[in-house]
């Protein structure tokens, strides 16, 4: 699984605000999370439906881009194999 989004622009006109990851359909044990470029951690969920706002500790995070991790098991198949997907997300302001 590749999430699409890759870019996303918190700034309030309701277009691209989160960085969504509600893409991911038909898994159990959902957990995602998203890190700085110095690996600290300032996103995480084990809900496939929150979306991450742009802010750390309720402040702006800074414009840039970030890593994120998801794991999950998809109920797709009979196995419901354990399955990570990663990639990187750019915040613009």
């Amino acid at each position: 699984y590749e999430l699409k989004q890759n870019v996303f622009t918190p700034n309030g006109d309701k277009w691209n605000d989160t960085f969504r990851t509600n893409q991911f359909l038909f898994v159990n044990a959902f957990s995602i999370e998203i890190f700085n470029r110095w690996g600290l951690k300032v996103f995480t969920s084990n809900d496939c439906t929150k979306e991450w706002d742009g802010k750390i500790g309720g402040a702006e995070a800074p414009v840039g881009v970030y890593f994120w991790i998801a794991k999950y098991q998809s109920t797709c198949d009979a196995e419901h194999k354990d399955i990570t997907s990663h990639g990187f997300v750019q915040l613009l302001r």
